[in-house]
C-alpha cells in the first residue's frame, strides 16, 4: 500500500465513505482480505475523518472524463495526469476499450463504487452535468502533512513513578550516569506483544528495580492500517523509544544512559543510524513509523546514550556442567524487565499511539 502512497485508511475510502475495492484489489489476496475486515470496523468509528481526506487518487480508482462522459480505471499517477484504461466509451468504439490512456486531472473526477456500477451498466444514463459526492475545486496527490506529534503525557504505557526518584533524577548533583533496561515480549504475533523499561538501581545486595518504570503495549505499524504483525524487534525498539522519551521530556537528563537490552537487532540499527544508515537500507527498515522519532532521539542523545548488550532468561539456562546458571547483577535485572513485560497480557494498556512521540 505504501509504495501507491498510501498513508491513511482514509485513503482507502471514496467520496460516499464507501471502500475502495478498486485500490484494495492491488494487494495480495491476504492483505485484501484483512484490509477489508479492518477497514469495516474502523469505518463505524472514525466516517468523519475518512471522509476528510478521501479526495486522493491511486491506482485503482474509478474515473468519470467530465466532457467526454468516458469511464476509466486508474493505473499511474503522475503530476499533471493519470494513465487510465478505458472502460466506457460513449461514442461505442469498442476498439478502444482497454485500451490505455492519458487523461488530464482537471478534466476527470472520481466516481463512487455505486455510481460506477449503474453506469457501466447503463451508461446512458451518465448525466450530462456531475456534481460529486464531495465539492472539491481539485484533486490532491501529495502525501498528507503529518498530524502533529505532542508528547502530552509521561509514557505511553502503564507509568510507575516514585515521587522521590523523580525529584533525585531531576536533580542528580554530581550523578552523571544512570543504568536503565528494556524488554520486549510476544506471545502471539497476530494478537498483542508487550514492552517494559525500568530503571535500575545497586545495592550492596545486589540489584533491584527502582523507582521508574513503564509497561506497555505493541502497536501496528500503522494505527490506521492493521495489518502487520507485531514482533518482538518491534517491541524492543517501542521500549527504549518510550524510555528515552521520557528521560528527554519528563526527567530532562542531561547525563549519560547505560541502556540494556537483550536485542542485538536493535542494537545493531542503532549504530547503523548513529554511523550513518544509507539511503537504501533505510528504504527497507521495518517499523518505520517507531524508528522515524526512535531516529530524531538518537541523534539528540548522542553518544550520551551507551546501548549494551545482556543475555536474556539467564535464570533458565544451564552451564556446561549441566548445573543452573547464576545471573548476574546486570542479568538479574533484564530477568526482572522481562517479567514486567508479561504484566500487560494480564492488564488492561492501550496500544502504543507512534504520534505521541516526537
Amino acid at each position: 500500500m505504501r509504495k501507491l502512497g498510501i498513508y491513511w485508511a482514509s485513503d482507502l475510502v471514496d467520496t460516499t465513505g464507501t471502500i475502495r475495492t478498486g485500490v484494495i484489489d492491488t494487494a495480495t489476496p491476504e492483505v485484501r482480505s484483512a484490509l477489508t475486515q479492518q477497514l469495516r470496523e474502523y469505518m463505524m468509528t472514525d466516517t468523519a475523518d475518512l471522509q476528510g481526506q478521501s479526495d486522493r487518487i491511486f491506482p485503482g480508482c474509478r474515473l468519470l472524463r467530465t466532457r467526454t462522459k468516458m469511464l476509466g480505471i486508474v493505473k499511474e499517477v503522475y503530476d499533471t495526469r493519470y494513465l487510465v484504461e478505458l472502460q466506457h466509451d460513449p461514442n461505442g468504439n469498442p476498439k478502444r476499450r482497454k485500451r490505455m490512456h492519458m487523461w488530464g486531472k482537471n478534466r476527470c473526477i472520481e466516481v463512487s463504487q455505486t455510481e460506477w456500477n449503474r453506469w457501466t451498466q447503463q451508461p446512458h444514463t451518465i448525466p450530462d452535468s456531475y456534481e460529486p459526492h464531495q465539492q472539491r475545486t481539485s484533486v490532491s496527490n501529495t502525501k498528507p502533512e503529518p498530524r502533529p506529534r505532542q508528547y502530552t503525557q509521561p509514557s505511553c504505557g502503564r507509568i510507575h513513578e516514585t515521587p522521590a526518584v523523580v525529584e533525585f533524577l531531576r536533580n542528580p548533583g554530581d550523578i552523571k550516569d544512570i543504568t536503565m533496561v528494556s524488554d520486549g515480549s510476544v506471545r502471539d504475533s497476530k494478537y498483542r506483544g508487550t514492552w517494559a523499561w525500568s530503571l535500575v538501581k545497586f545495592d550492596n545486595q545486589g540489584v533491584f528495580l527502582g523507582g521508574v518504570h513503564s509497561v506497555g503495549c505493541g502497536a501496528t505499524t500503522d494505527e490506521n492500517l492493521l495489518t502487520d504483525e507485531k514482533h518482538s524487534y518491534r517491541m524492543e525498539a517501542l521500549a527504549l523509544l518510550d524510555g528515552l522519551t521520557y528521560m528527554k521530556n519528563r526527567i530532562t537528563w542531561e547525563g549519560t544512559i547505560h541502556w540494556h537490552t537483550d536485542s542485538e537487532s536493535v542494537i545493531k540499527t542503532c549504530a547503523k543510524i548513529n554511523n550513518g544508515m544509507k539511503a537504501g537500507a533505510w528504504t527497507k527498515q521495518k517499523d518505520k513509523d517507531v524508528w522515524e522519532p526512535l531516529h530524531k532521539l538518537l541523534k539528540w542523545w548522542g553518544t550520551r546514550l551507551k546501548l549494551q548488550h545482556v543475555e536474556s532468561h539467564v535464570d533458565r539456562k544451564r552451564d556446561a556442567q549441566g548445573n543452573r546458571r547464576i545471573p548476574t547483577n546486570i542479568e538479574h535485572m533484564s530477568i526482572a524487565v522481562d517479567a514486567l513485560a508479561d504484566e500487560g497480557y494480564n492488564t488492561t494498556i492501550p496500544n502504543t499511539r507512534i504520534e505521541m512521540y516526537e
